[in-house]
């Protein structure tokens, strides 16, 4: 007799509760232990002690009902696993009493079968836990003494709703829990638990596939919602869920009218009446399977919250978690079918034996290959029948399956009937089952069992088949590898191999259940539940079993089953739902520094990482600062110091922007002691760093996971950013008498003043939210929305256009608009609106102008003063705010009116006036130290006269992003040339040692090729680095010098170089030019072009130096065709470039970037059939040019 039974005997109507309290001091768990014991329908007694044999002996001692162990989030296996073992040893449960969510998912993974999810309110959570003892008890609610009765569930809830309601996770909980049947109907149950809780008249799962969208389950009280069959299929255009799917994220509507009149007309709201809506996307193996979506119809329902979000994206999981097992369990039924339908299809014969020996079945097939009558043999022994057989290899293999329970296969004739047969025999307690056939169709049945076999055996879950007494009759190497037996171990043992009692009993209980139902024609005979596989290395992994049974007529003959590791699943679950914590912190955080921390303690306690760290860039001082760092980390590191962009791995990572993950390093750096480091970028303003320890947790799903705090981090941090910024705006907007408002990417009120309200027709707090556009004109509406869509970040537009308020009296206005880029949101625009109708003389008109004017040189995003020049001493007349924020106040410095200088700036702040750059004439690069930081700024004045008063304003751009962006392309260009450079230098090194090395004249050849073409690569990659320097005019070196004293050395080069080569210089070579060593490069280029494009034997290069004035003619000719016209017209840009077209080389640009460089223009002059080419560059000074005008001197040198 169980403690269960002995209990019900010994005290009627009472509950026998024995409470553990295993590893758990925390009196906040066991005061569930005081509570039960003032209930009188409870006997209650604490164990004192906390083994588990122990308990066993209390509890037997005792004759208990059910044990309650209280578990919180801490608690190890071992806790509950004490629980569970004396529960198992006594025939009892054991209840898990849960402190949090957080406990329950604990008390899951641990496998815990039963548990209660406690509620806030005392008096319905023991309520509600004496429910749960006695369904897992089985007793009901009656038989508790009538003092004590208590309400059912749906009682307790609706009575208990503001105090006692357990949250709507605690409700999908027990709904999942307490909910069984079809997958249909359980996931109907949690779309009733949703709609409850967010107030809609309808819960859908729908498939999705291409453009269509398929009902697969709906749950509506709703006369037309819930019109709407299962099965129904609609273009997916015409349901909201579109904008889940093309989001592939949560999306909601409070009111379709107001949040999304585009969608209006959609069949959802125009035929369904649907205007409330919040719907996320389900995906099954990463790919999108449909939605999860809800649907309100009345118009005043309550706004969506981020709570109900979280709620429906937690549903999804569920439903996501139980369309995994319906399709697993579909596909399972499917195989068995298959597989009833080719047995049924298989023409064997066929005869079953009792354990006598004795014929009980024999098939047609047996009948025509044996030659015998069924009905005559049945009852008769087979050695009876067939006294041939009796000691042969058919009685030693049949006698020998039998004996050893195990099948047996084997081929032999049959002399009597002088055939070969095939025979199959499987023994069980009842008999022998034996298959024959003839060995004609031997290849082809062989086949086809081995294609089900591999099938099986490639299958990733573990696959098995178990006979009437619990033993394996086949296993799959999936299965061998879950539990770590091999197949050979597996096949034959019992399944209390890797299970525990406990799983086996409730295995039991799902297959009588499912047995009986089959045969009585109320099921499918499949079962699935939850267990936790005890490995033979002692680990213990949750998993899935899926079970269908063999077909039987009365008797229970097996079962075949699949069992799945979810550990990962359940891994995965637990991370993400410490993620949504999380974010909703990140979500609260009000400073950026409590962003920073926040995402740190999310790396630790979501993802597992105990090494983090979040670097902040400092405008100021232009590098990335520590601001938040785990402890793990502090304590393996040294204060970790700030770093510049494109510093080391981290650098590099913030530079780029692009994240580095799962970098292999050594110690010292901000990955501590970990193996690899990983640098991701939170926007532009910071960089999370990880320390991974092992490589092999560098998965797929970890660089997700981190991308994904990242994301959430940078949306963090612009919403501070941005709260901080619109409370600025706020206090303007407060005080500003004018009509000004501020409005979001939809077009809709953010922010407005009051005489614009006023004007409207309105209050302030009606209009906020409300959309922009309605209060304009019809005719006028399309007009200002494509103005305002072409508004550019540096713009300011101005529209006429006509108004219509409240009154209906049309009102003209100028309205002027301009981007808040500098306020951190997306697409809000600054509008001022000037009523055109009171403007009833040039006065007002002037000072509206004015205003308007001040308004926005105020608003302007780029700093601007306005400074008189015309008195004695300069005077700044005013400044915006922009300049305000990034330069403090104005004031004028040392200066000597030379008409270049920013006049308005501290003279302390400007680091350096004169940084390098190519701006349109006039300008100037500024590189100033700002309130935020060192920033670089385009410095432009515009002069304008005011009363015969000389004026200018002064104007900063902000050019810091795209100084930083030459920068970093200027290190990515010499880092590829360096090892361009390096790299063929290597092959040319190794391609000399093969010529030296190789006997064939063929490979000879071919390695010259290889070091000829590598030589020409790395002098391509030094003639880049001439025309790099040249190009951005930073190295152009120029002094006066005589063009004979600067050629001569080329040419010595290139005839040592080219000994069969002419090459001459002749002229007026003592002549004087600016110019330097890069003229005489791009000489060189010339003489090359001349010698290698040269099919004359011996070439001749022929430069000839000639004065025309002020100018020096400098001629290159060859005795070839000299530069093709087509090449010069590409460089010259007298031809467009294409990919047909682009010069053959860079030789012929550096010369012409060269000349250009100094000053001078390159031409090309066709000589009869060949072309020289003329280079004309200024002389250095005109006595120079006189005194070398006459003078040629030749030089001919060979």
């Amino acid at each position: 007799m169980t403690g269960q039974e002995t209990a019900g005997e010994a005290t009627s109507g009472s509950l026998a509760v024995l409470g553990y309290a295993g590893g758990s001091d925390d009196r906040g768990n066991t005061d569930v232990f005081d509570r039960l014991a003032a209930e009188s329908a409870v006997e209650l007694t604490v164990a004192a002690d906390d083994d588990p044999a122990a308990v066993v002996a209390a509890a037997e001692s005792m004759a208990v009902d059910c044990i309650v162990v209280p578990y919180a989030p801490g608690m190890e296996a071992a806790d509950p696993a004490g629980c569970m073992q004396a529960a198992a040893g006594i025939g009892v449960p054991c209840v898990a009493y849960c402190v949090s969510a957080a406990a329950l998912s604990a008390a899951r993974k641990h496998g815990v079968a039963d548990t209660h999810l406690r509620y806030e309110d005392a008096a319905a959570d023991m309520a509600a836990l004496l429910d749960r003892l006695r369904a897992v008890t089985g007793r009901s609610t009656s038989e508790a003494p009538a003092a004590d009765t208590v309400q059912p569930l749906a009682d307790t809830t609706a009575t208990t709703t503001a105090s006692g309601d357990p949250g709507p996770f605690a409700a999908l909980h027990r709904t999942l829990t307490e909910t069984s049947g079809t997958f249909e109907e359980r996931v109907e149950a949690m779309l009733d638990v949703g709609q409850t809780y967010l107030g809609m008249d309808a819960g859908i799962v729908a498939s999705v596939s291409d453009d269509s969208y398929q009902i697969e389950i709906i749950d509506s009280d709703d006369e037309l919602l819930g019109s709407i069959p299962a099965g129904a299929s609609f273009p997916l255009s015409e349901t909201y869920c579109d904008r889940t799917i093309d989001r592939d994220a949560t999306y909601r509507i409070d009111d379709v009218r107001v949040d999304a009149p585009e969608l209006a007309e959609l069949a959802a709201a125009e035929t369904y009446g649907s205007v409330q809506y919040i719907g996320t996307p389900i995906r099954i193996d990463g790919a999108t399977y449909g939605t999860l979506c809800f649907h309100g119809t009345g118009g005043d329902a309550p706004s969506l919250t981020d709570e109900d979000q979280l709620l429906v994206e937690f549903m999804a999981q569920l439903v996501t978690y139980e369309l995994q097992h319906h399709l697993q369990k579909e596909e399972l039924r499917a195989t068995r079918n298959e597989l009833q339908a080719v047995f049924s299809r298989v023409d064997d014969a066929f005869f079953a034996l009792d354990d006598d020996w004795r014929f009980v079945y024999v098939n047609d097939r047996a009948e025509s290959l044996l030659g015998i009558d069924a009905e005559e043999v049945v009852g008769e022994v087979v050695w009876d029948a067939f006294p041939a057989a009796k000691g042969t290899i058919f009685e030693d293999r049949y006698t020998a399956a039998v004996d050893g329970q195990k099948s047996v296969s084997f081929e032999a004739p049959f002399e009597p009937l002088d055939a070969w047969f095939e025979v199959t025999a499987y023994p069980d307690e009842e008999g022998l089952s034996v298959y024959f056939r003839d060995v004609t169709d031997r290849k082809q049945r062989r086949d086809e069992l081995e294609r089900y076999e591999q099938i099986l055996d490639t299958v990733s879950d573990g696959v098995y088949a178990l006979n009437e007494d619990e033993q394996f009759t086949y296993v799959n190497d999936g299965l061998a590898e879950l539990t770590g037996y091999d197949r050979e171990t597996l096949v034959g043992s019992h399944i209390g191999l890797f299970k525990s009692e406990s799983t086996i009993e409730a295995a039991r209980e799902a297959v009588t259940e499912a047995f009986h139902e089959q045969r009585t024609g109320d099921g499918d005979g499949e079962a699935e539940l939850d267990l936790t596989v005890e490995t033979a290395d002692g680990r213990e992994v949750p998993c899935q079993d899926h079970i269908a049974l063999l077909p039987f007529d009365e008797a229970f003959r097996g079962s075949v089953g699949t069992i799945r590791d979810i550990s990962d699943q359940v891994e995965r679950e637990a991370t993400l739902n410490e993620l949504l914590t999380r974010t909703r912190e990140l979500m609260v955080a009000e400073t950026p520094t409590a962003v920073a921390e926040t995402v740190v303690e999310t790396v630790i306690e979501a993802l597992g990482f105990e090494r983090a760290m979040v670097r902040w860039y400092d405008d100021e001082t232009e590098q990335l600062v520590p601001v938040a760092t785990s402890e793990r980390l502090a304590a393996e590191t040294d204060p970790r110091e700030p770093i510049t962009p494109g510093e080391g791995l981290v650098g590099e990572a913030f530079a780029s922007g692009e994240a580095i993950v799962c970098e292999p390093v050594s110690e010292g750096t901000d990955a501590g002691e970990a193996a690899t480091l990983s640098a991701v970028p939170i926007g532009e303003t910071a960089v999370l760093v990880v320390g991974v320890p092992d490589p092999e947790e560098c998965s797929q799903q970890t660089r997700q996971l981190i991308q994904l705090v990242t994301t959430n981090a940078e949306a963090a941090f612009a919403r501070t950013d941005r709260q901080q910024t619109l409370r600025r705006y706020e206090s303007i907007v407060e005080t500003v008498r004018e009509m000004l408002c501020v409005i979001d990417a939809d077009g809709r009120f953010q922010l407005l003043t009051e005489p614009l309200a006023d004007r409207l027709g309105h209050s302030r707090e009606s209009l906020l939210g409300e959309p922009a556009i309605e209060f304009v004109a019809d005719e006028e509406q399309q007009r200002v929305t494509d103005g305002f869509q072409q508004l550019s970040d540096d713009e300011t537009i101005t529209i006429d256009t006509t108004l219509t308020p409240i009154d209906g009296e049309s009102l003209p206005v100028t309205i002027e608009a301009a981007r808040l880029t500098q306020a951190g949101g997306e697409g809000e625009v600054i509008i001022s609106i000037h009523d055109r109708s009171e403007l009833l003389s040039a006065k007002q008109a002037a000072a509206v102008e004015r205003e308007r004017f001040s308004y926005l040189f105020e608003n302007l995003t780029d700093p601007i003063n306005e400074i008189e020049i015309g008195g004695r001493e300069p005077r700044v007349e005013t400044v915006n705010g922009a300049f305000k924020q990034l330069f403090g106040e104005p004031v004028i410095g040392e200066t000597t009116l030379s008409g270049e200088e920013p006049l308005a700036i501290d003279a302390g702040r400007i680091i350096d006036t004169d940084t390098p750059g190519q701006r349109q004439e006039g300008d100037r690069e500024l590189k100033v130290r700002t309130d935020a930081g060192v920033r670089y700024f385009l410095f432009r004045q515009v002069p304008y006269e005011l009363n015969e008063t000389q004026r200018r304003f002064e104007l900063y751009t902000d050019i810091t992003a795209l100084k930083q962006r030459e920068l970093q392309l200027q290190v990515l260009h010499r880092l590829l040339r360096h090892n361009l450079r390096n790299d063929l230098n290597v092959v040319a090194g190794f391609a000399e040692i093969l010529a030296a090395e190789l006997d064939g004249d063929r490979h000879h050849d071919f390695a010259r090729r290889i070091v000829t073409n590598t030589t020409e690569l790395i002098e391509l990659s030094e003639t880049a680095k001439t025309i790099e320097a040249v190009a951005g005019r930073r190295s152009l070196d120029t002094t006066a010098v005589e063009l004979g004293e600067l050629l001569e050395p080329t040419l010595d080069s290139y005839r040592a170089d080219h000994p069969t080569a002419t090459i001459t210089l002749s002229g007026a070579t003592s002549v004087t030019v600016t110019a330097g060593n890069h003229l005489a490069t791009a000489i060189g280029e010339l003489i090359e072009n001349g010698i290698e494009h040269n099919p004359s034997t011996p070439p001749e290069v022929a430069i000839t130096v000639a004065v025309d004035g002020q100018t020096a003619l400098i001629t290159v000719s060859d005795n070839g065709a000299g530069v093709p016209a087509a090449e010069w017209e590409i460089v010259t840009g007298g031809s467009e470039i294409s990919q047909l077209e682009h010069g053959s080389g860079l030789g012929l640009w550096l010369v012409r970037w060269v000349v250009e460089g100094y000053g001078g223009t390159l031409d090309r002059r066709v000589d009869g059939d060949g072309a020289s080419v003329v280079i004309r560059l200024p002389v250095a000074d005109r006595d120079s040019a006189d005194a070398h005008a006459g003078t040629e001197e030749s030089v001919d040198r060979a």
